[in-house]
């Protein structure tokens, strides 16, 4: 079975961060996940100035309540993930043959 986590990153660097806001079954419920929750970053910045200035307004987004924000901004995307019943054994690497 194959999720689909939405996660948002921002900083540069050793100041980079992500975190997962939430997973979905449904391709099309995370991508309407992610695209509003950076558009209402967008929206927040541009109306508050917040290039390079992080304000409380700016770092409230209805759709990530534990948005971090630096000045580089906040990206959002989603990816499949596979979720797994039972431990997966371990991948073995096959030896190449000389001749």
């Amino acid at each position: 079975m194959t999720i689909y986590v939405v996660e948002g990153s921002t900083g540069e660097y050793e100041d980079y961060s992500e975190w997962i806001l939430c997973a979905y079954y449904d391709e099309a419920l995370a991508k309407e996940h992610a695209r509003p929750a950076i558009e209402a970053y967008r929206t927040r910045a541009d109306r508050n100035g917040a290039f390079g200035i992080v304000t409380r307004q700016v770092a409230s987004n209805p759709y990530d309540p534990d948005m971090h924000v630096d000045y580089t901004g906040v990206e959002y995307i989603y990816y499949p993930l596979e979720v797994l019943d039972a431990l997966r054994p371990p991948v073995v690497e096959k030896e190449e043959n000389d001749g």
